[in-house]
C-alpha cells in the first residue's frame, strides 16, 4: 500500500450545467458509498444557512443541501458499481484557489494504492484503494477512508468566479450562471474510483516503477505502442503527441458508436476551387447531432456596428440559405435565433482568432436550426468566393465518430503544451457529445456517468450483472426461408458468448447455433424451423461461465407469415419528440414502452386492445414520471400476441 497525493482538480470558469431528473435510492444490495464529514461545526455541510428546497433536494440548510448532494451523487455510483466492501469518501468544503473568473471548483483522488494482492486482475498493476478492496472482498485498510474530496466553499463571494454560484438541486432547472454540484460530483468521484493516470507525464515514468490499470488502456496511433511497451522518454512525448492517443478497452471502444455523434462538417460543393471538406463542430445547442441543411452561403449584414455578427435582428431574407456569421459582440444563441428568424436553414461561424473552432454552447431559446464553427483561415478562404457563389452542406460524417480514432477507440485529452492535473487523465474535448470525464463541465452534461461505465470495466471494476429477460431487444420474423431472429445487446453482455436455441410444445429446448455466435453477432436465421408455433431463446455465457437467458419469444407457425411491424422512429435521434408507428396484423392487446439499456421501463405509452392495421403515437422523450429522461440510447418495443418488435432511439440534449 501507498498513499498517493496526487488529485485531479477540476478547473473552471463561468460554467453552466444542465442535468434530468434522477430517483435518489439506492437498489436491495447496491454498493454503500459513505459519505464522511470532516468539516468543523458551522462550515462546510455544518453550514447552518437557511434555505429553501430546491431541485428535489429537501434540505433545509446549506449544510443539508450540500450532503445531500453528495450522497446523491453517491447513489448514481452505488447503483454503477458493484462491491461488498463499503467506499468511504472523506470530504469537506474549504476555500480553493479562485479569481474573479476562473477557480478550482473540487479535486478528489484516491487515499491509497495496492499492487500485487491476492485477487488483483493484473500482477505489477496499481489499483487504487476501492477497487482493490472490491477485488479482495474485503477492506484493505478497514475504517479509513478510500477517496479524499475537497471543494471549494468561496464560489460566488467576492473575488471567487463572483457571478457563479453552486446550484444543490437534483434537477437541470439551475439558474443561469449557477453550477450544478452533482455533475462536478460524478467526475471528481470517477477520479477517485480510479479514472486516473499515474504516469508522470513530464517524465513518463510509472509510479514506483509499476503501471496502474488505467494507463495500461492507453495506445498511441502515430507510434503504434501502448504504453506499457513504451519507454519513459516515449511515454512523455506521447503525453503531448496531441490526438494521437486513444484508450484501447474493449468496453468503452464498444460502446463508442452508442454514445458518441459523427463529427459535423461543412461540405463546400460549389465553386470548384474551394470544394472539400472543412472541419465544423456541432454547437451544444439547436437540433443536435446527425442534422444534414444544404444552401447558397450568405454573409450576414444586419446594419449595425459589425454587420457581419448577427447581433441585430437581420432584414435580410435568408428564406432557404446558410447564413455565414463573424465571431464577437455577443452570444451565439443570439447569432442563430437572429439568423433563423430571418429564414436561415443553418449559421456557419467563422472564429476570430487562429486555431481551432470548438462547439459553441449557451442556453438554447428553443432553436431550429444546426450552427457550427469554422477556423478563420476556413472562413476567409469562403470569403474570397462569395462573389461567384458558394454552395455549402452542414452534415454528419458517417466515416468516423467525434472524439474517436477511425477503429472507434475514444481519444484522450493530452493538448501540447501538457497541463498537468487534467492531461491524460480525462476524454477528449472534441467528444461530441461531451462526456463527464472531459477536463471541464461542459453544459449539455446530464446526470449520467456515460462512457466512464464503460472505462471502469475495461479497467478492472465490476458491475450488477445485468436482467437479461428485462433487455427489450429480441425480434423474429417468420420468412419463407425460415425464421430470422434479430438482437440488440446491452454493452456491458459484448464479452459473453451467445447461442440460439428452440423450444416448442412437443419438444425440449435445443441448441440450435451449431456453437457460439461469432462477436458481434445480431441476427440469426433458423432455416430448419418447424411449421408449427415455435419459442426461442439466447443463452449468454460470461467469461466465468455464468449463465443466463433472454426470451421466450414465440413464433406462431407457417400458416402466419408475419405482417407485424415496427418502423423506423423519425426523427431519430431526435430532441423534443419522435413518431413511432407500427402495424398489427389483427386486433388484439398491444403494449408499447420505452426502456434504457439496462432494461429498467423508462416509460410506457401504450397498453391496452388496438384493432388490425397501422398505430402512429409519439414519444415526447421522458419518463413516467414527466420528467425529461438523459440523453442517450434508449429502446422503443411494441408487443403483440406473444411477439414483439424493438429499434433503438437516440434522445440528444
Amino acid at each position: 500500500m501507498t498513499t498517493l497525493r496526487k488529485n485531479h482538480a477540476l478547473i473552471a470558469a463561468v460554467l453552466v450545467l444542465g442535468l434530468c431528473p434522477t430517483l435518489w435510492n439506492t437498489p436491495a444490495n447496491a454498493t454503500t458509498i459513505t459519505i464522511v464529514n470532516e468539516d468543523s461545526a458551522g462550515e462546510g455541510f455544518n453550514d447552518p444557512t437557511g434555505v429553501a428546497p430546491v431541485g428535489g433536494n429537501p434540505g433545509v440548510t446549506v449544510g443539508q443541501q450540500r450532503l445531500n448532494a453528495f450522497n446523491f451523487a453517491a447513489s448514481i455510483w452505488e447503483s454503477t458499481l458493484d462491491s461488498d466492501v463499503e467506499i468511504r469518501i472523506g470530504a469537506k468544503f474549504d476555500p480553493l484557489s479562485c479569481n474573479a473568473s476562473s477557480g478550482v471548483l473540487g479535486a478528489a483522488g484516491p487515499s491509497s494504492l495496492h499492487r500485487d494482492y491476492a485477487g488483483a486482475p493484473l500482477a505489477s498493476t496499481w489499483y487504487v484503494d476501492a477497487e482493490a478492496d472490491m477485488h479482495s472482498g474485503f477492506d484493505r485498510r478497514a475504517g479509513l477512508k478510500d477517496i479524499s474530496a475537497t471543494f471549494n466553499s468561496m464560489l460566488g463571494t467576492t473575488g471567487c468566479l463572483e457571478s457563479s454560484a453552486w446550484y444543490y438541486g437534483f434537477d437541470e432547472n439551475e439558474p443561469s450562471g449557477e453550477i450544478n454540484l452533482v455533475i462536478v460530483l460524478l467526475h471528481e468521484f470517477g477520479h477517485g474510483l480510479g479514472f486516473l493516470s499515474l504516469v508522470d507525464e513530464t517524465t513518463g515514468a510509472p509510479f514506483n516503477g509499476a503501471m496502474d490499470a488505467y494507463s495500461r488502456h492507453l495506445f498511441d496511433n502515430s507510434v503504434g505502442l501502448s504504453w506499457v511497451q513504451m519507454s519513459n522518454a516515449q511515454r512523455a512525448a506521447s503525453a503531448v503527441n496531441t490526438g494521437n492517443l486513444v484508450w484501447t478497452g474493449p468496453s468503452v471502444t464498444g460502446a463508442a458508436d452508442d454514445v458518441l455523434c459523427a463529427p459535423t462538417i461543412v461540405e463546400i460543393t460549389a465553386p470548384a476551387v474551394i470544394s472539400g471538406i472543412y472541419e465544423a463542430p456541432l454547437s451544444t445547442f439547436g437540433p443536435g447531432c446527425g442534422t444534414a441543411v444544404t444552401g447558397d452561403v450568405v454573409l450576414v449584414n444586419d446594419g449595425s456596428g459589425t454587420v457581419t455578427d448577427a447581433c441585430s435582428n437581420i432584414s435580410q431574407n435568408l428564406s432557404g440559405k446558410i447564413a455565414l456569421v463573424d465571431r464577437g459582440n455577443c452570444a451565439f444563441v443570439t447569432k442563430v435565433l437572429n439568423a433563423e428568424n430571418a429564414g436561415a436553414v443553418g449559421v456557419i461561424v467563422i472564429n476570430n482568432a487562429a486555431g481551432d473552432a470548438f462547439a459553441m454552447s449557451g442556453a438554447d431559446p428553443g432553436l431550429n436550426i444546426p450552427s457550427v464553427m469554422i477556423s478563420q483561415a476556413d472562413g476567409n478562404t469562403i470569403k474570397t468566393q462569395l462573389g461567384v457563389g458558394v454552395t455549402a452542406t452542414i452534415r454528419p460524417d458517417a466515416t468516423r465518430l467525434a472524439g474517436a480514432d477511425a477503429n472507434d477507440r475514444v481519444q484522450i485529452y493530452n493538448p501540447n503544451p501538457l497541463e498537468l492535473g487534467s492531461s491524460v487523465s480525462h476524454w477528449t474535448t472534441d467528444a461530441f457529445p461531451n462526456l463527464l470525464m472531459e477536463p471541464a463541465i461542459n453544459p449539455d452534461l446530464l446526470v449520467d456517468v456515460d462512457l466512464t461505465r464503460q472505462a471502469f470495466h475495461d479497467i478492472g471494476w465490476q458491475f450488477f450483472a445485468v436482467a437479461v429477460t428485462q433487455l427489450p431487444a429480441l425480434a423474429a420474423d417468420r420468412l419463407e426461408q425460415g425464421v430470422l431472429l434479430s438482437w440488440q445487446i446491452h454493452p456491458d453482455l459484448l464479452d459473453h458468448e451467445l447461442y440460439v436455441h428452440r423450444e416448442q410444445d412437443t419438444a425440449a429446448r435445443v441448441q440450435i447455433s451449431s456453437g457460439a455466435l461469432p462477436w458481434g453477432t445480431m441476427s440469426f436465421l433458423d432455416a430448419t424451423a418447424p411449421a408449427g408455433p415455435v419459442d426461442y431463446w439466447l443463452e449468454l455465457v460470461s467469461e466465468s461461465g455464468l449463465k443466463s437467458w433472454q426470451g421466450p419469444l414465440h413464433v406462431d407457425g407457417n400458416g402466419v407469415l408475419s405482417n407485424f411491424s415496427f418502423a423506423p422512429g423519425f426523427p431519430n435521434p431526435f430532441q423534443t419528440e419522435t413518431r413511432l408507428s407500427y402495424t398489427l396484423p389483427a386486433t388484439g392487446q398491444v403494449r408499447v414502452a420505452v426502456h434504457d439499456l439496462r432494461g429498467r421501463l423508462v416509460h410506457e405509452l401504450v397498453n391496452g386492445t388496438k384493432s388490425m392495421g397501422n398505430h402512429t403515437l409519439f414519444w415526447d422523450g421522458r419518463n413516467s414520471s414527466g420528467a425529461r429522461v438523459a440523453a442517450g440510447v434508449y429502446y422503443a418495443r411494441v408487443q403483440h400476441d406473444g411477439a414483439s418488435r424493438s429499434q433503438k432511439i437516440v434522445v440528444i440534449k
